[in-house]
């Protein structure tokens, strides 16, 4: 399995031209902006950025690779085909323009740690750290303790 991590999430969704006047505000000095890219700050940016990138690699979703959010994850039976996939990963992303981080991937692990869950070929469990912690966790009582 390899995992991609795609750099600099929403800033990477450009926005239209046409539609720039959307998302316009005004700083304190009075002086207007607008967005050129995919404001973090849209209540809906994590779902457009989400079927953005699934359409980028429209095709490969759910054959060979998911995505969730800015995190690309690939699978395959030997490296060679795995290969073969990252090099279709990789080349759609360059080809719509996104990049990925060099920092954040894994290439070639047999299990990986993914939304609190160890992946691996048979499939997901939950990590023991993680079932501790919340087996552990005293109920709040109060309005003050939450």
């Amino acid at each position: 399995m390899t995992t991609l991590d795609l750099r600099n999430r929403y800033w990477q969704a450009p926005i239209k031209p046409a539609d720039r006047h959307k998302t316009a505000f005004t700083a304190s000095d009075r002086r207007r902006f607008q967005f050129c890219a995919m404001p973090f700050v849209l209540k809906c940016a994590p779902a457009m950025f989400q079927v953005m990138v699934v359409r980028v690699l429209d095709g490969y979703v759910g054959d060979f690779t998911l995505v969730c959010l800015d995190c690309v994850i690939t699978w395959s039976e030997d490296w060679e085909q795995h290969i073969n996939y990252l090099s279709l990963i990789l080349e759609c992303l360059a080809i719509n323009k996104f990049t990925c981080t060099n920092c954040k991937y894994h290439i070639d692990k047999q299990y990986i740690q993914f939304l609190g869950n160890l992946v691996d070929d048979e499939g997901s469990t939950s990590m023991p750290k993680q079932l501790a912690l919340i087996n552990h966790h005293e109920p709040q009582c109060t309005c003050k303790q939450m």
